[in-house]
């Protein structure tokens, strides 16, 4: 298995907003969830985005985020939206 950031995995972009939609956002709009895999795709910026894949196989997702919960923008970075495939 590897572990990398989605900026050196690209063509896994639209999975991973796929993966997060589905397991986090039904009440968000897919785009809430592609604006954040777009914006982590900047080395060294927050959002940023992990990968694991074995092969060509991609298992799940991992984000490093700026703010997940606005009562406490103090606390940063968050480890959110982990996602592994069955």
């Amino acid at each position: 298995m590897i572990i990398q950031p989605l900026y050196d995995a690209p063509q896994h972009a639209e999975q991973v907003t796929d993966w997060l939609w589905q397991a986090f956002g039904p009440a968000q709009p897919r785009d809430f969830f592609a604006s954040i895999v777009n914006h982590s795709q900047k080395p060294g910026a927050l959002p940023l985005t992990f990968i694991a894949t074995e092969g060509e196989k991609l298992l799940g997702t991992v984000g490093l985020w700026r703010c997940d919960l606005i009562s406490r923008q103090d606390l940063f970075p968050w480890l959110a939206a982990l996602y592994i495939d069955e």
